[in-house]
């Protein structure tokens, strides 16, 4: 099954085509603004390197965030338009979760990003003995404080709210056996996207293109049904 993955969740543009869970070629770029302008050319570009064009992509899967409210809207819409003139079924997942996918060889992971206003979205994973991501809880929308406290000693901690850590607790989490991850490692690529969909693809638990909708935690933004 030819896959194509994309997130904009981030200030990079990632995208992936895949057979099945095997990654033939993928990409992550900064475009900016240019996003809404160049992400159809961007992924015409990517299945042409793979010697595919967008009639023999089989799935979508697709980045929900959250993230910027902006790109994640450019992201969604492309993927919706795609899924809707090819008639192809598509699947949403968690940003977050691919940014966990980042550091997959560790036990204990958690990713904080920057949710602005002082609070942060948030996420605690598990890998388990088969080498595969578990989440643990719900998604988050705290602030800082209240997400490292929740962490324990051996925790992998990544995300763009890394920063947001002051010296004092940085030195208590090293001190723990806790890792801070650098900046490489913030953004979701979309290459672990086929990974994470593999049962939904194996079972057919595809989402409605019409009625899928960005990851937002935020009241005010929408509804989040945090399954």
């Amino acid at each position: 099954m030819k896959l194509l993955s994309i997130d904009t969740s981030s200030k990079n543009f990632s995208i992936a085509i895949s057979d099945n869970e095997k990654v033939l070629r993928h990409r992550n770029l900064e475009l900016g603004k240019q996003l809404s302008s160049s992400i159809i050319k961007h992924i015409k570009s990517l299945l042409s390197a793979a010697k595919l064009s967008v009639k023999d992509v089989d799935a979508l899967i697709v980045g929900l965030g959250p993230g910027s409210f902006t790109s994640l809207r450019v992201g969604l819409a492309t993927g919706k338009a795609l899924a809707l003139a090819l008639k192809l079924p598509v699947i949403g997942i968690s940003s977050l979760d691919v940014i966990a996918m980042n550091v997959i060889k560790e036990k204990n992971i958690c990713v904080i990003n920057d949710a602005r206003r002082d609070l942060v979205y948030a996420a605690f994973y598990n890998v388990n003995a088969e080498g595969r991501l578990e989440r643990s809880g719900e998604y988050l929308l705290v602030d800082l404080k209240s997400v490292l406290s929740k962490i324990k000693k051996d925790f992998a901690i990544l995300g763009d709210a890394v920063k947001m850590i002051v010296e004092s607790e940085r030195k208590r989490l090293i001190a723990m056996g806790c890792k801070l991850y650098d900046e490489k490692y913030w953004c979701p690529q979309a290459k672990f996207l086929p990974v994470l969909a593999k049962d939904k693809l194996a079972n057919k638990k595809f989402d409605d293109p019409i009625k899928m909708v960005p990851l937002y935690l935020h009241a005010e933004d929408c509804q989040v049904s945090k399954k």
